[in-house]
Formats: structure tokens, sequence, C-alpha cells
């Protein structure tokens, strides 16, 4: 059981259902998954969703419990497996699978799982997903006690509550003295040193407490980790349709093409984080429904 200021958290954070309808279309059988980002959140489509073919119920995935209060040692592999099994209970295919970011990497990776069970994958679409190798490997540690320690030692301010998490071993014991003495932590200072090279903007969220801070900094840590683990085990025999953010530019976005080979790419003039405001939104909506226009009986490549 999470740590009771973490349970606090969650509620405040998590959604009801893991599976959220966020557009209802006209036909019951037409469904679009969008996976979350690398937040966890799933309100970054809202501005998008309007735009897309009216016939597609479109559903927002978002992370259960698993993924969030404590910083957690999981794989893309596990995630898609999870997500998976959640639309198929909504009902058979052909699926229809996108996400941002790292929601396009778990779209690929269930993807590939769905071909695995021969199913088919009618869409697999990827919003400015970083490729595998984009972030090296030793940029983040496996989550331990050790290293959540050494993480947060320098903006402690309480020698006992030092001594205790020092010598620590269990990650959530670990956690669940930190949270019995929150003001044994300077907060403000270590968030500010979170946000010079953390993309989450965790000091600028001023109408939460630091503990709600960092229940969204511990799930966006344990995406993040899973990420930076992940290859693909095979190449994909459907199309992949990858939308690339051409300002400030993800460096090497098409070698996707690796693991992709039916790979086709598209360029918006957006960032990475401005992709699916208000009008780009629209932009990228009129995008996957061209594609949506052109779908075809299943192809795929033979290996």
């Amino acid at each position: 059981m999470l740590p009771m200021a973490l349970q606090l958290a969650h509620r405040k954070f998590s959604y009801k259902r893991k599976l959220v309808l966020l557009q209802k279309g006209t036909e019951p059988d037409k469904r679009l998954y969008l996976i979350h980002d690398g937040t966890g959140r799933i309100e970054g489509y809202f501005p998008f969703c309007p735009g897309v073919d009216n016939r597609f119920n479109i559903y927002g995935i978002a992370p259960d419990e698993a993924v969030d209060g404590l910083p957690r040692n999981l794989t893309i592999e596990q995630l898609a497996a999870e997500y998976t099994e959640w639309i198929r209970l909504q009902g058979a295919g052909p699926y229809y699978l996108a996400g941002w970011s790292i929601g396009g990497t778990l779209a690929l990776e269930m993807a590939l799982l769905l071909e695995r069970q021969g199913e088919e994958v009618r869409l697999c679409c990827m919003f400015d997903t970083p490729q595998p190798g984009y972030y090296p490997k030793d940029s983040q540690p496996l989550f331990s006690a050790a290293g959540e320690y050494s993480l947060f030692s320098p903006f402690m301010n309480d020698t006992m509550l030092s001594s205790r998490l020092q010598a620590e071993e269990d990650l959530e014991a670990w956690y669940s003295h930190l949270l019995q003495s929150p003001d044994g932590v300077d907060w403000a200072r270590f968030y500010s040193f979170m946000d010079e090279d953390w993309p989450f903007p965790l000091n600028r969220l001023g109408t939460l407490t630091p503990v709600e801070r960092l229940y969204l900094l511990n799930q966006n840590r344990t995406l993040h980790l899973a990420r930076l683990q992940y290859v693909p085990a095979r190449s994909a025999g459907f199309p992949v349709h990858l939308i690339k953010a051409l300002t400030d530019p993800i460096d090497g976005l098409e070698s996707w093409a690796l693991h992709c080979p039916r790979l086709a790419v598209y360029e918006v003039a957006a960032s990475h984080y401005e992709l699916f405001g208000a009008e780009t939104g629209a932009q990228l909506a009129g995008i996957l429904n061209t594609i949506l226009e052109k779908e075809s009986p299943y192809d795929p490549i033979v290996r």
C-alpha cells in the first residue's frame, strides 16, 4: 500500500478508469486509442480530438496504480502488455493506436504485440516520439533506496531524517520515512534543481503541494526509465506513421525506419511541447484523417 500522502495525491491526479472516453463516434466498432504522454496524462489530446474523423470513438489510455506514487522499475513491454489487455476487453480489432512522445513508443509495442497475436493493426501513429537510443541508458539508473537518498540528500535539512533514510534499503519504506517528515526536505531547492534538467515544469505548478509534485515527478521518472531501456524486439510488419515537430527537432527521428520498414514521416511547424496546442492540434487531426482515409486491408511484411 502507498504511504497516505501519496494515496491522497493519487486520488487527486489519477483517473477513475484506465480507459477514458474522450469523444464518442458514430460507428461503435471504430475505436482510436491515444496513449498517455511522458507525464502519464491524456489532457494534451483534448484540443486534438474534435478534429478527428467523427466515425471514431476516441479513448485515452492512462497508467494505473503501478506507475504512480513511488518510482517503479517497469518496462515498455510490461506496460504495453497491460494496455493491450485493456483494449482487447473493449472489443475486437482492427486496432487504431497513436501516442505522443513516450505514448508513441507504447503504441508501437502494443501494435507489435497485437501483430504477434494475429490481430489486425490498421493504425500505428507516433507523434514526435524519440527513437531508441536517443536518451543514453546510463542517464538514469534503476530505482533503489540508495539512489533516492543520493538524489535527495543535498536538499535535506533534518539530520535525523537523513540518517534514517541513508540506512533504509527498501524503496517503499524509504518513501514512507520521507513522507512522515516532509519538512525535512527543502522542497523549493529540490524542485529548482530538478527543473533544470527535467522537462516537466514542477516548480511552476504553484497550486500543488510538494508531495503532489513528487507524485507527478515519480510517475514521469518511471515512464522515462522504461523508455531508456526499450528497443523493439522485432520489426513492425504494419505501416507506422511518424509526425515530426520541426521547431527544435529531435535529431535522428527517421532512424525509426530501422524498426519500422514501412515508415511514413509527416512534418508539422511546431515544437514538441506545442504539438497539441489549439491550432496545431487541428492540423495534426487533419494529417491523421488523411491517413485514416487511406486505411486498407492488412498487408503485413512477412519475415
